[in-house]
Parts: C-alpha cells; structure tokens; sequence
C-alpha cells in the first residue's frame, strides 16, 4: 500500500513537470503584455480559491493554523512564496522559457541540500552528487548558450541576473517545499506545538 502510494506520487509530480513546462511558455508570452509582478497577483487570484474548493472537498474538514509555530510557518510560506514567484517571473522574462526549465532541474537537489544544512534530511553522497551534476550541468548549459535566447532582448549583463533570479526562484521553492513538508506532515522534531523554546530542523530554516 505504500508502495502504491509512492509511485502514485511520483506519476502525479511527473504529470506536474510537464504542466509547469507548459506553463513556463504562457509566462513568457504573457509577460509580454503584463508586468510580472501583475502576472503573480493574477496568478494568485485564480489558484487560491481553486485550491481551497479541492482542499474543502478533499481533505475536509480544512484545518487552519492553531498555535504559534503553525501561524509562524504560514506567514513564512507567503513571503517565500511571493519571492521566488517574482524571482522566476522577472527571471523568465530576462531569459527565456527554457532556461527557466533547465534552472527547475536543480530544485531537487537544493532542497535536498538546503534539508541537510538544516538537519531535516539525511545527506547521502548520491544526493551530493545529484546537487554536483545537476548545478555543473546547468551552468554548462547556460554559459555555452544551450539555455536558449527566446527571452527579450536586452544587455548581456541583464540575461545574467535573470538567470541568478532563476537559481533564486529554486532555492525558495526548496526552501518551501522543506517548510510544508514540517506542516502538512507535522515533523516539528522533539519540539511540540506549544514549546517556542525548542527549535527544530523547520525553525532553524525560517
């Protein structure tokens, strides 16, 4: 049974790569027309309700925050989460869709560096050289010109920058992929609900 679970896991984040893939070219040609700092706000308008009515129905009853730490946790979701939204909407628009693919091919292994840091996941040397390849291969692609020149034209330096904002944009969605994994699945450690004294592997990263 758990079996089961895990592979339907992994079909449903397979499924979710080639949405984001998709999603990464309409980002491109809608910020043509829009800021993307209007683009995110749309975004947002359009998901949140969405995703509460499949949470309501779902998962019911939906639970909101009920201690102090789960309010710190959420307040620290919205503020990583419109970062690297505004990270990767300015990033794309400096660069082009497929450089904003191949920086999401390091997400894995930043989290998986990032969760080490803190002590909320084991290091392993095949994690190690996952973050290794996957960075070396990046950079490999983008300073050989692979990355692809669809973005809008503009000084070099410009193109740079978009591409840290790209590799900015992968840090915080690790970082809050690490955040809501504490939460959903409430692996605060030893610390409980209502012990602010002790610090956990997700207080060390807020």
């Amino acid at each position: 049974r758990t079996m089961n679970k895990v592979r339907l896991a992994h079909v449903a984040l397979f499924f979710a790569a080639g949405i984001y893939s998709g999603y990464n070219v309409l980002l491109a040609a809608s910020l043509k027309h829009v800021s993307p700092v209007t683009f995110s706000l749309c975004r947002e308008l359009v998901a949140i309700p969405l995703l509460y009515a499949w949470a309501s129905r779902a998962e019911a009853p939906v639970r909101f925050p009920a201690t102090p730490r789960e309010w710190r946790y959420m307040a620290s979701f919205g503020v990583v989460l419109g970062l690297f939204q505004l990270c990767f909407a300015v990033g794309v628009a400096w660069t082009s869709p497929t450089a904003a693919a191949l920086f999401q091919c390091v997400e894995p292994s930043t989290a998986a560096v990032i969760g080490a840091a803190v002590g909320l996941e084991p290091c392993t040397l095949a994690k190690l050289g996952s973050a290794v390849l996957a960075g070396g291969g990046v950079a490999l692609l983008q300073l050989g010109g692979g990355g692809g020149g669809g973005g809008a034209a503009g000084p070099r330096w410009r193109a740079g920058l978009g591409s840290c904002l790209l590799f900015c944009q992968g840090v915080g969605i690790a970082t809050y992929c690490l955040l809501q994994k504490q939460l959903v699945r409430g692996d605060d450690g030893a610390a409980s609900d209502d012990d602010d004294e002790g610090e956990t592997g997700g207080d060390a990263l807020l």
